[in-house]
C-alpha cells in the first residue's frame, strides 16, 4: 500500500506504462496464454519490459507484489481479500480494459447433471448475466 506508483496514481488518475517499467515485472514463467496479453499492452504503448522477475505459480506473484519486491497484474479474484484488507492496491492503467479474459464453463450435456451441479449452473449463470447456457 506504500508504494510510490500508489501516490503517483492517486495525482495522476492512473499509471503509465512508463512508471510501471521503473519497477520490477512479476510474471509468470512459460505461461504465454497469461503473460502475451500484458506484455501486448506494453507493446502497444511502444513499451518493453527490461526487469522481470518470472516465478512458477500466480501465488507467488502475489506474495512478492505484498512484499514490495515488484508489480504485478492479478486476476481479481485472486487479490479480492487482499485489496479489502489493504494488503494490496490496485493500480488504475491505460486500458485495463484490454485484459479481460473469455472463460469457459463446460460439462457433458448428454450425462445425468446431480442437483448440486444443476444449482451451481444457475448462480454461475445468473451470476454472469445475459449469457445462455444449454441448462436443460
Amino acid at each position: 500500500p506504500d508504494h510510490p506508483l500508489r501516490s503517483l496514481a492517486q495525482s495522476q488518475g492512473h499509471v503509465h506504462f512508463s512508471d510501471i517499467l521503473e519497477h520490477t515485472l512479476i510474471s509468470l514463467k512459460r505461461d504465454v496464454h497469461y503473460n502475451q496479453p500484458i506484455l501486448n499492452l506494453f507493446k502497444d504503448a511502444g513499451y518493453s519490459p527490461v526487469e522481470t522477475l518470472c516465478v512458477d505459480n500466480i501465488e507467488i506473484m502475489k506474495q512478492l507484489a505484498i512484499y514490495g519486491i515488484g508489480v504485478t497484474f492479478l486476476p481479481r479474484t485472486v487479490v479480492s481479500q487482499d485489496l479489502s484488507s489493504g494488503r494490496l492496491v490496485e493500480l488504475p492503467y491505460p486500458h485495463q480494459h484490454r485484459l479481460a479474459r473469455t472463460t469457459y464453463l463446460v460439462y457433458a450435456n448428454n450425462r445425468f447433471i446431480h442437483p448440486s451441479v444443476e444449482n451451481f449452473l444457475g448462480v454461475v449463470k445468473s451470476w454472469i448475466g445475459s449469457e445462455k447456457f444449454p441448462i436443460s
